[in-house]
């Protein structure tokens, strides 16, 4: 991921960067690939600079408050619902705000 994000910003200095966590999938929070997910966006997060480059990770936005992952938001556990897109979005809105607010990087 790392080499990605410094292509990205050799050959587009200017731009800004939303990398966004692994979205949860499969239905109960003890799940198998519910710890790898973790796992993973905790070494992305550590791509955040604060300017540049930010992430976000909407899991827990997705998930009921214990952990488990609704078929209204996602009906195959894998795939957004439309309801799953629009959290996805109101989830993004206020960082791509402040990201499109900051002047360009030098």
């Amino acid at each position: 991921m790392g080499q990605v994000i410094h292509v990205l910003q050799k050959r587009l200095p200017a731009a800004k960067i939303l990398l966004l966590g692994i979205f949860p999938r499969q239905k109960h929070p003890d799940a198998p690939l519910r710890e790898r997910i973790k796992t993973i966006n905790n070494r992305l997060v550590k791509y955040d600079d604060g300017k540049t480059v930010r992430f976000l990770d909407i899991g827990p936005q997705l998930l009921t408050p214990d952990g488990t992952l609704s078929s209204e938001v996602m009906p195959d556990y894998l795939h957004p619902s439309t309801k799953g897109y629009e959290i996805w979005a109101q989830a993004m809105q206020p960082l791509l705000d402040e990201l499109w607010s900051q002047p360009p990087a030098k």
